[in-house]
């Protein structure tokens, strides 16, 4: 997703355990996510 949008994504944590961990761009994230990896390119 990173490659093909050139914009920066981040692996966030959440509290469901269906769904522990999310993809989102890094500017929808906010200040009570866990970003536990962000990507982007160069």
């Amino acid at each position: 997703m990173c490659e093909e949008t050139a914009m920066p994504f981040a692996v966030v944590r959440t509290d469901f355990a269906l769904q522990p961990y999310r993809v989102v761009r890094v500017a929808d994230t906010t200040s009570h996510d866990t970003i536990e990896l962000e990507v982007m390119t160069l």
